[in-house]
C-alpha cells in the first residue's frame, strides 16, 4: 500500500515537475519533451489540468456567491463531463494541428502534435486567474500564442515566420472575441449602474448569454430572451425574486432547463425566489416547497380573510 501511494505521489510530482517547466522555460521543455511513447501520459496529463481548472472556476463562484448543495453537484458532474469533452475534442484539435504543422513543412506525426496541445494545457490554470481581472486574460491569449511558436520552432524545427503569421490571425480572431465579451460585460454594469465585482460575468457564463450581450431583444430567441431576463433579475442580488409564471412561453424540455438553472442559481446566491407557476412535475422533481391560499369572504361581503399554508 505504501509502495503504491508513493508510486502515485512520485507520478503527481513529475506531472508538476512537467508544467513548472513548461511555464518557466517553455524552449526547453518543447527541447527535451519525449515526441514518442503513447498518448496515455500526455492525455492524462490532459485531464488532471482539466479537473484543476473545474476546481479553480468552481472556487471562484464559491467565493462570488457561497457554497451550495447544487454548486458541488455541479462542481463534480462538470469535473466528470468537461473531462470526456476535453479528452474527445483534444484527438481533433490535435488533429488540426498536425494538418497546420504538416502544410508548413514538419515531418512529425500526430503523435508529437497531441503530446504538445496536451502539455500546452498547463497554462489554462494561470489563465483562468489572470481572467479574474477584467482585461488579463488577453495575456493567457498571448502566452498561448507564444508557445505555438516555441513548439514550431524547438519541435517541428521550422521558422518561426509562417508560425507568426497563422497562430498569429488565430490569437487575434481569440483576443477579439475575449476583448468584445469582456466589454459588453462591462457596459451592462455601467448601464444597470451594478458594481463591476464579477456577477454579471459569472451569470452570463452560468446563463450561456454572453454572446448575446451586444444584441438587441428581437435578435433573441425565446428561451434566450427568458435567459436574460433571469440574469437581469439576479445581476442586482436582490434579496428576494418573484417570478410569475417564468416558463410559460417555453416548450416543456427547454422550460425544464429554465427552471432547474433559476433555482440553481438563487440557491447559489443565497436569493430568496417566489414562484407562481402550473407546472407541477417541475415544481415537485425540483423538490420546492409549495404554498397554498385560499380566500374566505364573510357572510356579509365586508371582510375577506387570505389563508396561506404550506
Amino acid at each position: 500500500m505504501n509502495l503504491n501511494t508513493a508510486v502515485v505521489k512520485s507520478y503527481f510530482k513529475s506531472l508538476i515537475d512537467l508544467a513548472i517547466k513548461l511555464i518557466v522555460n517553455p524552449a526547453e521543455f518543447f527541447r527535451t519533451m519525449p515526441k514518442t511513447g503513447g498518448l496515455l501520459d500526455p492525455m492524462f496529463f490532459l485531464v488532471v489540468t482539466v479537473l484543476l481548472d473545474v476546481l479553480l472556476i468552481s472556487f471562484e463562484s464559491f467565493v462570488t456567491h457561497g457554497v451550495s448543495v447544487n454548486g458541488l453537484s455541479m462542481m463534480f458532474g462538470g469535473m466528470i463531463i468537461a473531462s470526456l469533452i476535453v479528452v474527445i475534442l483534444s484527438f481533433f484539435a490535435a488533429g488540426i494541428l498536425f494538418a497546420v504543422w504538416s502544410f508548413m513543412g514538419s515531418k512529425e506525426n500526430y503523435e508529437t502534435s497531441y503530446r504538445c496541445l496536451a502539455y500546452m494545457q498547463a497554462i489554462v490554470p494561470v489563465a483562468i486567474l489572470l481572467s479574474l481581472v477584467p482585461y488579463l486574460g488577453l495575456l493567457g491569449i498571448a502566452w498561448w500564442f507564444f508557445l505555438m511558436v516555441t513548439a514550431t520552432r524547438v519541435v517541428h524545427d521550422l521558422p518561426a515566420k509562417p508560425a507568426l503569421l497563422v497562430f498569429g490571425i488565430i490569437a487575434v480572431l481569440i483576443g477579439l472575441a475575449y476583448y468584445s465579451s469582456v466589454s459588453s460585460a462591462i457596459i451592462v454594469c455601467r448601464l444597470l449602474g451594478l458594481p463591476e465585482d464579477g456577477t454579471v460575468e459569472e451569470l452570463t457564463r452560468h446563463l450561456a448569454i454572453r454572446q448575446h450581450l451586444d444584441k438587441q431583444p428581437g435578435q433573441l430567441s425565446t428561451g434566450e430572451r427568458q435567459r436574460v431576463a433571469i440574469g437581469r433579475a439576479l445581476a442586482h442580488r436582490p434579496s428576494i425574486v418573484i417570478a410569475d409564471e417564468p416558463t410559460a412561453s417555453l416548450d416543456p424540455i427547454a422550460a425544464e432547463k429554465i427552471m432547474a438553472l433559476l433555482i440553481h442559481l438563487v440557491e447559489e446566491m443565497h436569493i430568496t425566489v417566489i414562484v407562481a407557476s402550473h407546472a407541477w412535475r417541475h415544481v415537485n422533481k425540483l423538490g420546492l416547497r409549495q404554498l397554498s391560499h385560499r380566500t374566505h369572504r364573510s357572510d356579509g361581503g365586508k371582510v375577506t380573510e387570505t389563508i396561506v399554508t404550506g
